[in-house]
């Protein structure tokens, strides 16, 4: 194991709920049901400009309202979250630019919760738009289809359309449980394309395009699996160099398979994975989410509230794999210092368990919240994919 950054100061994870919003109520944003992350929307390809018009106007329609900015209009009118944020959609379309436009659809179904069909809707047009974005910036993507246990998903593979011939590595990326694939192009654009990689992306069960079934808590990772088979088919990428990444919940399935598919994969990667510690005491950190955050995780399990809290055994890797058996799969943990729902115990956890494996601190002057930012975290990861896997 390898320790490339000094190591920043933790506090216990239970000091803060475990997610993004965690920050939410000391930051004014208490008058919101959704957690309004500008920033991230904004690196995934909106106009800052275009999010702050948005949001100021559905304050502006529902101020005197005794509910949260974003609830108080349930009407599809002005004022209404989904109807703002589907108008900034169908204009940024109108105008070419198919990126925010599928940011802005994006956001409107944003927190994906499936009981929600003008959700479904609008997150079917971030899907046109985000292939329309795709194709006109000099790149291909196709969808791959795989049959699981728990029902029919749906992926995305990116290729470079000028190298049509060319046998590349992989990368799998997954978002966590309520950030949506259509929110990664910039990391393909920015740094797997450019690195010499292939990508495919898909929705965790339970959300987006995979909410047609929902997140099984002891497989957490069927579609990876599945899908590694069908990738390993593709003549076009590379058999032996498939390396999967997941962001958030979703570096929670990337791991496991580096222990349940060893054999099938090339290395694995956990950016600000929730792997470990918050679900050691999962139903005390449940009570203590934001109500959007709760929400999201009850909709990708479908499950009830104190089912899904009895859950964490089956979610901690610890119960299994962590610290219990060591992997050949080179695997890496990476992130920001101070994220309580991906402490740097578990990144060491990760490291340990794997015969080559390495963690990396994120040294970022502003650490609050969940996840290392894109812009500091990727070249890292480029750089081990380099060191790991040369092409």
């Amino acid at each position: 194991m390898k320790k490339t950054t000094k190591l920043f100061c933790l506090t216990a994870v239970l000091a803060l709920t475990a997610c993004s919003s965690s920050i939410r109520y000391f930051q004014g944003q208490d008058d919101w049901y959704r957690d309004l992350r500008q920033s991230g929307w904004q690196a995934s390809g909106a106009n800052k400009q275009i999010l702050t018009q948005v949001i100021n106007r559905i304050e502006a329609k529902n101020q005197n309202q005794d509910t949260r900015f974003d609830l108080a209009t349930s009407e599809y009118k002005s004022g209404n979250w989904h109807y703002e944020w589907d108008n900034a959609g169908q204009q940024a379309n109108a105008d070419g630019d198919f990126l925010a436009a599928s940011l802005y659809y994006t956001i409107a179904a944003y927190p994906f919760i499936n009981e929600q069909p003008r959700s479904n809707d609008s997150y079917q047009n971030a899907l046109k738009n985000y292939q329309q974005a795709v194709e006109s910036d000099g790149s291909v993507l196709e969808q791959i289809t795989v049959s699981t246990q728990d029902g029919e998903a749906k992926a995305f593979l990116h290729l470079p359309k000028q190298q049509p011939n060319k046998v590349m590595p992989v990368l799998v990326m997954t978002n966590g449980s309520d950030h949506a694939l259509t929110q990664l192009y910039p990391i393909y654009r920015d740094y797997i394309k450019e690195a010499g990689w292939a990508m495919v992306t898909f929705d965790l069960p339970g959300l987006g395009s995979n909410n047609s079934f929902a997140q099984h808590t002891n497989r957490t990772n069927v579609i990876h699996q599945q899908l590694i088979k069908k990738l390993k088919q593709d003549p076009r990428l590379q058999s032996d160099k498939i390396v999967l990444m997941g962001k958030s919940f979703g570096g929670n399935a990337a791991i496991k398979t580096a222990f349940t598919n060893s054999d099938d994969i090339a290395g694995a990667i956990s950016w600000c994975g929730a792997v470990n510690g918050p679900f050691l005491k999962f139903g005390f950190i449940m009570t203590l989410l934001p109500d959007m955050t709760r929400d999201a995780l009850l909709s990708r399990f479908n499950l009830p509230q104190d089912k899904l809290s009895q859950q964490g055994e089956a979610l901690a890797l610890s119960s299994q794999y962590l610290g219990k058996v060591k992997t050949n799969v080179p695997m890496l943990a990476i992130n920001q210092g101070s994220d309580k729902i991906s402490p740097v115990s578990d990144m060491r956890l990760i490291a340990e368990s794997s015969t080559q494996g390495q963690y990396i601190v994120v040294e970022e002057e502003i650490t609050q919240g969940h996840c290392s930012s894109d812009n500091l975290t990727m070249p890292l990861v480029v750089n081990w994919l380099n060191q790991q896997f040369p092409i």
